[in-house]
């Protein structure tokens, strides 16, 4: 069992690399550092006030930043704001994870870093941010903290996102709507399915031999639709799942029952539904099936709610073993 559950912890490495993720360019020693060190509070500071001011001059709730990069006006106010982590966010967290732990299940939250803290060098080019990016989201590093402390699971993306960031598929977010792409997607999964076989979360199961392709597709992106004049629509990498013809193999089992449970706020929608979510077959949910080699179950809504009720989980399947949460990191802020 042990040399099962080590080989399983490897998989998300493995498949990764295995289709085309430049696993050797995420490790480098330069890139690895690039959160070591914490950054300069003089930095911080700059970046905050520049967000604050960028927030509030917006117009209909587009900031408009460098080479063509769009951002949520609402999440770069929660970034200009000098706002601490929510309690009462934290310990519906931590209530979850109990409740679903009582009933044997593990809660695995993984936050959606804002899309300003993973390229600040775009949202505010005044800033003088440098390469490599520091971490700018103090606010969130310690909600997270205070989740752990209170036995909560919490994959932090912002590490491998910032590490990753010139991943040689794309950008990781859209350049032109609120959500991560994509590349976004697979990032993500590698990192959550990574720390999900490390933790020895599940048992292992029979692989199914899902096939992967990478294809180019348009964005007709929120903030695109919201901006005053919008620019020529951007096309994004995603990557999408092949799935054989049984269809009791499908890898995403919308509101059904798997050992893996994802349940997600938009975030678990882009790439997976198809419009307005811009294409189908690619999402973080598809992402997850692949690194785990089963299927997953998807309980999502298109609201900024980490679900359909702010913090309240879906009642568990009898197969799940593990849930895993996706939402803007922001709302652990009482934002976006």
């Amino acid at each position: 069992m042990g040399t099962e559950r080590s080989r399983k912890a490897t998989l998300g490495g493995r498949a990764s690399a295995d289709m085309g993720i430049n696993r050797a360019f995420v490790a480098a020693p330069l890139l690895a550092a690039a959160c070591a060190a914490p950054p300069d509070p003089q930095l911080v500071e700059r970046f905050r006030a520049a967000c604050a001011g960028l927030a509030a001059e917006a117009a209909s709730g587009v900031v408009a930043g460098g080479d063509g990069w769009f951002f949520a006006a609402e999440e770069v106010a929660v970034l200009g704001a000098e706002r601490p982590a929510s309690d009462a966010a934290v310990a519906a967290l931590a209530e979850a994870a109990e409740r679903l732990r009582r009933g044997g299940v593990t809660l695995v939250v993984a936050p959606v870093p804002p899309k300003g803290v993973i390229y600040p060098d775009r949202l505010a080019p005044a800033v003088d941010v440098p390469i490599p990016i520091p971490r700018l989201d103090a606010a969130l590093a310690e909600a997270y903290a205070a989740a752990r402390a209170r036995g909560v699971v919490v994959v932090d993306l912002t590490e491998p996102f910032l590490r990753d960031r010139f991943h040689p598929e794309g950008p990781l977010y859209c350049r032109q709507d609120s959500h991560w792409s994509g590349v976004g997607c697979v990032v993500a999964a590698g990192a959550i399915a990574a720390a999900v076989g490390d933790a020895g979360l599940l048992d292992p199961l029979p692989e199914q031999p899902y096939g992967l392709a990478w294809f180019m597709t348009p964005v007709r992106g929120d903030l695109w639709r919201r901006a005053a004049q919008p620019p020529p629509r951007e096309e994004v990498r995603a990557r999408g799942l092949i799935a054989p013809e049984d269809p009791l193999s499908a890898p995403v089992l919308r509101d059904g029952d798997a050992p893996v449970t994802v349940v997600g706020d938009s975030h678990a929608l882009v790439f997976h539904a198809g419009e307005p979510w811009h294409a189908r077959g690619a999402g973080v949910a598809e992402q997850l099936a692949f690194e785990f080699r089963q299927p997953v179950a998807l309980h999502a809504d298109g609201g900024d709610a980490p679900a359909a009720d702010a913090w309240t989980l879906p009642a568990p399947g009898p197969r799940t073993r593990v849930v895993i949460w996706i939402f803007a990191a922001a709302r652990l802020l009482g934002g976006a």
